[in-house]
């Protein structure tokens, strides 16, 4: 192995690093001048400020929250504003373009950018709009849209923040870029990226790191982190990210944003460059906004365009308008909603922002039930499984970027993957045998690379593959029969952890909330905003507060909104019990020590609000996006008592 590994060695130096040097050489020239491009036809001061009056500006951190409902209403203008001819595409684009480009100095949001092309094609949007008067594709007309870097654009790379990437522009545009440009859209720029789309920060080896712009001491979260942070400071209205295991709902929580995780075959393209084993975990493009209208807008016109035309794997099915808008005026919803979900405990805010949202259900007329998924630790489990199926390809492309300068918190991960496997088993021995913490034992032995490449180069037999792809169905299954026991739910409300997103141990804790959607291959939204981190919401006894709630509901004191006297304090609990033998969640503890940590250092307690997510039955986005506006709604009207 030694000639092996002296031959990689300076192949990585010889090749890989002056390909990245060239790269970043190559995106530095891009920005050369473009500035003065942008500002060459740049628009009046007063259309300027017309246009940004549109949006979110001024103080962004401070801004964002108290304003983030209007943005839809103001979308729709700048399209009838463009269509009265008060202004044009033209300087719709480069108000946007050159607002993105100086909160990219700021944020480091975007990887590449392709600006002079999307003002091009404004401006051949304009031509045409003078000669027809007619809008092309609709609402999306002349809107400027960002999308992730793991979205293919006909000429770019993506590199999803690895220099083995790079320089490989792509052929041909996925099917979401084709589908964007024909409602009318004009993409502009692609955002950060985790690492290889691994983790849950935003941060690479080829593009660092992506910062939070409501708090630059957080992460915008992973691995949509790029595109969330571009449109929370007010760079971008409306942009596309994907999700295979909470690629969209993390950052949408960081940043105070609304989001969609539709059913696979809903919307178009899916990543095709993915690092792990994803086709057993359907990875799915969806959008990101400051309102869930915004949201709404964007699928109806991306299915007003027919995608299944040149996207085979879509559905043909096409927006369902009557069904929003009943559900948005009149029905009166059924709302399921937990807050354990029989592994992890939500941390205290988390808890407190579904109760939240399920007492301004239960005041505006709607009925909440409480629901307890079944099996989590089983599909947590299979899960894992099923996104290392073949560790021979892809799942073991890790091993050609082990030298990558592969930055936390990914670091722990893949050291443990490569792990050699008489080792793991040791201590996953040790965690079962002596911490009885039956759990992590198991995703131990789940996970690796080392050791078993030797036994088993050609990943899992067929036969144990039908076998997992089995227990996927049966578990799908049982998860259906226990949503119909509830006799006529439309959708489940949970929590969404919060910060931070840059622990191993907190996201492996807390995993369980986002990723069994994606097992089930549910739609799934994000409502932002609902309450925020505080001091208060440390937890006393991370061993107690774990260990609590181990039945339906978790035990999480709430105290109504208008009896509230203070801030609901977390020692206010049940009498904490005894884990039961063989369930010390370890992962759990190491969990909320971290979130105790960050609180106490008060890097969670400025600018960090926490959401709900909102959960539908497969193909059912309609029913999803009508009850976050409902939700929002209710908030609001909430507010409104109380002040």
């Amino acid at each position: 192995m030694f000639p092996f590994d002296t031959l990689r060695a300076i192949y990585k130096y010889l090749v890989e690093d002056s390909v990245k040097a060239h790269k970043i050489g190559l995106l530095k020239a891009s920005y050369t001048g473009l500035e003065e491009r942008l500002l060459a036809n740049y628009p009046r001061e007063d259309v300027v400020q017309a246009i940004l009056s549109c949006r979110l500006i001024g103080d962004l951190v401070a801004g964002i929250q108290s304003r983030r409902y209007k943005v839809l209403k103001c979308r729709r203008d700048l399209v009838k504003l463009i269509f009265s001819d008060r202004w044009t595409a033209e300087d719709l684009m480069r108000v946007h373009c050159l607002r993105s480009l100086r909160i990219h100095r700021e944020y480091n949001c975007i990887t590449e950018q392709f600006m002079d092309d999307a003002i091009r094609a404004a401006i051949n949007l304009d031509a045409r709009f003078r000669v027809t008067q007619e809008l092309k594709g609709g609402p999306l007309h002349g809107i400027p849209i960002a999308i992730k870097d793991d979205i293919d654009v006909k000429g770019y790379d993506s590199t999803l923040g690895c220099k083995c990437r790079c320089m490989q522009p792509k052929y041909m545009d996925a099917p979401m870029v084709t589908a964007l440009r024909a409602a009318g859209g004009i993409i502009f720029c692609k955002t950060n990226v985790s690492w290889h789309d691994l983790s849950a920060d935003c941060s690479n080896t080829l593009f660092g790191q992506t910062v939070n712009p409501l708090n630059k001491r957080l992460s915008p979260g992973g691995s949509s982190g790029g595109v969330a942070a571009l449109i929370a400071a007010g760079g971008v209205v409306v942009g596309c990210g994907s999700d295979c295991s909470g690629g969209l709902r993390i950052p949408a929580q960081h940043c105070g944003l609304y989001t969609l995780k539709p059913t696979s075959g809903r919307l178009p393209g899916a990543p095709t460059h993915n690092t792990l084993g994803w086709d057993t975990i359907p990875a799915v493009l969806g959008p990101l906004s400051q309102s869930p209208e915004d949201l709404a807008t964007f699928c109806e016109s991306i299915l007003q365009t027919e995608p299944w035309r040149w996207d085979p794997m879509v559905a043909p099915i096409s927006f369902d308008q009557p069904l929003y808008r009943s559900i948005v005026t009149t029905r009166r919803l059924k709302v399921g909603y937990y807050v354990h979900d029989g592994f992890f405990r939500a941390a205290p805010p988390a808890a407190h922002a579904v109760h939240e949202v399920v007492e301004a259900l239960r005041m505006q007329g709607h009925e909440a039930v409480e629901f307890r998924p079944p099996n989590v630790v089983q599909a947590l489990l299979l899960m894992a499984k099923l996104l290392l199926i073949d560790l021979s390809s892809p799942c073991t492309r890790l091993r050609e970027f082990q030298d990558d300068n592969i930055v936390e918190p990914l670091f722990p991960f893949i050291m443990l993957m490569q792990l050699p496997k008489v080792l793991r088993n040791l201590v996953a021995l040790f965690f079962e045998r002596v911490m009885e913490d039956k759990i992590t034992g198991a995703m131990l032995r789940t996970f690796g690379l080392g050791g078993m490449s030797a036994s088993r180069k050609a990943g899992r037999s067929p036969k144990e593959t039908v076998e997992l792809w089995a227990e996927k169905d049966d578990y799908q299954r049982l998860f259906a029969e226990m949503w119909n026991d509830m006799k006529g739910m439309d959708v489940i409300v949970h929590a969404i952890p919060p910060t931070p997103s840059d622990s191993l141990p907190y996201i492996c804790a807390g995993a369980s909330y986002s990723i069994l959607y994606n097992l089930l291959d549910y739609p799934v939204g994000v409502v932002p905003n609902v309450t925020t981190v505080k001091l208060e919401d440390k937890v006393a006894d991370p061993v107690q507060y774990v260990h609590s709630a181990d039945v339906p509901g978790g035990g999480v004191p709430h105290v109504p909104a208008q009896q509230q006297q203070q801030p609901p304090q977390v020692q206010q609990q049940p009498q904490p019990r005894t884990p039961r033998k063989g369930s010390f969640n370890f992962l759990g503890i190491l969990g909320m020590e971290e979130y105790n940590t960050r609180i106490a250092e008060g890097v969670m307690t400025k600018g960090a609000t926490v959401g709900v997510q909102v959960v539908g039955r497969r193909f059912e986005e309609e029913k999803v996006l009508a009850a976050m506006l409902v939700i929002r709604n209710a908030l609001e009207a909430s507010r409104r008592r109380m002040s």
